[in-house]
């Protein structure tokens, strides 16, 4: 609901990120399962990243900001 709304869907110019938390778990879903199931490929003129991170050890989120 959030990436259709009129305020971001009409500005391209707008990054998306997404922190993937606890990426590091066997049960985790991989980045390709997230950005299907929350339909990002719909997004063509948008730039969305997906980044595994660990909140408790800070494990990718400079990259995410990086990003």
């Amino acid at each position: 609901m959030m990436l259709k709304h009129a305020d971001i869907a009409t500005k391209p110019a707008i990054p998306i990120l997404f922190f993937a938390n606890k990426m590091d778990l066997k049960e985790s879903l991989s980045s390709v399962k997230i950005s299907q199931t929350l339909g990002l490929d719909q997004f063509k003129n948008k730039a969305w990243h997906i980044q595994a991170s660990n909140a408790v050890t800070g494990d990718g989120l400079m990259d995410g900001i990086e990003w």
